[in-house]
């Protein structure tokens, strides 16, 4: 950015004299005027006036985010210019500019969960890596395509792993390039071959979904859980299997997103976590955001009849129970429950059905995998759980619900009969 537009000044005063256009002084002041305001504008952190006894004006400064301060606003912009006018930011490495780039990523989702994972991977993969101490501006392609197939190999690396693992080396570039830090980013440059990933094989279909017979176990036991407890939370397993629901979405139901024979899906809990200075993350919250996971969540689903009879039995034992909360349907005495309480509940379930423990996602799945079964059109399922594309719902949720003596069964009578 500097050079640019130092040559750019060089030339306007250049030919400001040639032509004798105007006072060489005055363009002087001019310029340097308006290279004044382009940095400020770039400046992207706040600019704000102590209060108390310290009226000094401040803000912060990167790759650390260190605070400075003057006694008027204008000595603290003049200090501001001189920073990135001596070139400070040209020192600008990974490891500096991460935490201004994940504060960044961050404004652009709800998902602290997102955020979390993107830092677990930077501890895992980055953090002891030299990569994040070279200057960015002396990054280049051949040096970041050695690093990242070695990075691939020493981790063996599956191609969603590393999809995950890359997003800090390239976005994090592609931010420094909107910074003007660099002019373009050495990455786009990098090409992956898809041979040198680690395959990892399907797994076992009994750990991912309930099979035929264990759904039948776990609907008793969700029933004898019901009456012991009086509780209708459990309902919302069976309702799940009805619906094909993630678990965000469920405890984020509400009265109203039933019509008719249908219900609308437009909402969700999520859990937020912020980033503590020191590098932690404080306490998990839970909120409701409206808006599904994505674009393609927001849908309506066909509620059988088994899923009104459920629904019906939920809002009657609440009413009994004079449990309520701003018109949503899981509730209990403390009001709307969380993502925890149904994980907690499945998971009391199984162990009452002398299951192996599995968690809500599962209902998700035997719900793909059921109606794939039964030879529903794939974009019609896709619709209602809420995919963008046909290919995640085959490829990670499409699994045998049957039991290994149904299986074979159904080969005697394909191959034989």
């Amino acid at each position: 950015m500097e050079q640019n537009l130092t040559k750019d000044i060089n030339e306007l005063l250049l030919l400001t004299k040639n032509q004798n256009i105007i006072n060489i002084d005055d363009a002087r002041n001019t310029i340097l005027k308006m290279k004044k305001e382009l940095i400020l504008k770039q400046h992207k952190y706040k600019i704000w006036q102590g209060t108390g006894k310290d009226k000094r004006w401040k803000t912060h400064l990167p790759p650390n985010h260190r605070i400075i301060a003057k006694p008027t606003k204008e000595a603290l912009e003049d200090a501001i210019v001189e920073y990135y006018s001596n070139g400070q930011d040209q020192k600008c490495t990974l490891k500096t500019l991460y935490s201004e780039w994940l504060d960044y990523k961050a404004l652009h989702t709800n998902s602290s969960n997102y955020i979390r994972r993107i830092d677990n991977d930077w501890r895992k993969y980055y953090i002891n890596s030299d990569i994040i101490n070279i200057p960015l501006k002396k990054l280049t392609p051949l040096r970041l395509d050695e690093w990242v197939h070695k990075m691939i190999k020493d981790n063996h690396l599956t191609k969603k792993q590393f999809n995950n693992m890359q997003i800090i080396i390239k976005q994090g570039l592609e931010y420094a390039v909107k910074k003007g830090l660099i002019p373009s980013s050495p990455y786009a440059d990098v090409a992956i071959s898809g041979k040198i990933f680690e395959k990892q094989a399907k797994k076992p279909a009994k750990t991912q979904v309930f099979l035929v017979d264990e759904q039948k176990k776990i609907e008793q036991a969700v029933y004898k859980d019901f009456y012991e407890t009086n509780s209708a939370n459990s309902l919302a397993i069976i309702l799940a299997f009805q619906t094909g629901l993630r678990v965000g979405e469920i405890v984020a139901l509400k009265y109203s997103d039933i019509k008719g024979d249908y219900l609308y899906i437009n909402r969700m809990e999520v859990r937020k976590q912020n980033k503590k200075a020191d590098g932690s993350w404080g306490k998990c919250k839970y909120i409701v955001v409206e808006h599904p996971k994505t674009d393609a969540g927001v849908r309506k689903i066909y509620l059988t009849k088994k899923a009104k009879k459920i629904l019906k039995l939920i809002k009657k034992t609440n009413l009994k129970n004079g449990y309520a909360d701003n018109d949503y349907i899981f509730v209990d005495e403390d009001g709307r429950i969380h993502i925890r309480a149904l994980d907690y509940r499945i998971r009391k379930c199984c162990n009452i059905a002398g299951l192996s423990e599995k968690s809500m996602h599962k209902t998700r799945k035997t719900f793909i995998s059921t109606l794939i079964d039964e030879n529903v059109n794939i974009d019609y399922i896709r619709e209602i759980v809420g995919h963008e594309d046909a290919q995640t719902t085959y490829n990670s949720y499409c699994y045998n619900t049957l039991t290994d003596k149904m299986t074979e069964d159904l080969l005697e009578k394909a191959l034989c009969s």
